[in-house]
């Protein structure tokens, strides 16, 4: 009897190679030979999944986009609105193994962005798909009435750049977890009004 291959665990056994390849080598160093060396694989076996550079990077960028979206979703968001948002903007910070390994591989990404290679932007992880989430949290905030001053648009943007910033502080031992989690919930409290217990932020 033939062997039956399960090719969706196999790709996903694949993936955390070519992350790990990419947070060692960065974007330039992921070719199938390298590739081969950090799996275990044969050059053959890999290219019948992804035959090419770009499309090794394609299938990094859009497991890094399916895998931040489950986590995500999966947090157990509870309490008053201020608190809900506060647990979801945490998980973005790179303060666990995954984050922190989902981040740096966002940051090589990024660096070839700035370099005008574009492989990331169909999925979304450099910019598009956080933002559109954190607008549409602070236009659910601000229905309800409980941003301050500013609008969702200006709200969001802030709470973009700031969390892009604290990830990158954190990968480079600039803060501390502690100091990167004061500086996150500072920039909440300042942003919602007091008490705000009436609306939940992903509505």
């Amino acid at each position: 009897m033939p062997r039956i291959v399960n090719h969706d665990q196999r790709r996903q056994e694949l993936v955390h190679h070519v992350w790990a390849l990419i947070r060692r080598e960065g974007l330039d160093g992921v070719t199938i030979r390298n590739l081969s060396r950090q799996s275990g694989w044969s050059s053959g076996a890999i290219r019948h999944y992804l035959p090419t550079h770009d499309s090794i990077l394609t299938f990094a960028a859009e497991q890094l986009a399916r895998a931040v979206e489950q986590e995500l979703r999966a947090l157990p968001l509870q309490g008053p609105p201020q608190a809900q948002l506060e647990s979801f903007l945490l998980a973005l910070l790179p303060l666990s193994g995954p984050s922190r390994e989902w981040t740096e591989v966002w940051l090589a990404f990024a660096s070839a962005a700035v370099r005008g290679e574009q492989y990331a932007d169909a999925h979304g992880i450099l910019y598009r798909d956080l933002h559109a989430t954190l607008l549409n949290i602070m236009r659910s905030l601000a229905q309800a009435e409980l941003l301050r001053t500013e609008t969702p648009e200006q709200a969001a943007a802030g709470l973009h750049a700031l969390i892009d910033g604290l990830c990158l502080h954190l990968l480079m031992r600039q803060l501390t977890p502690d100091e990167a989690k004061r500086a996150l919930l500072q920039r909440v409290r300042t942003l919602l009004v007091a008490d705000t217990d009436t609306v939940s932020p992903g509505a």
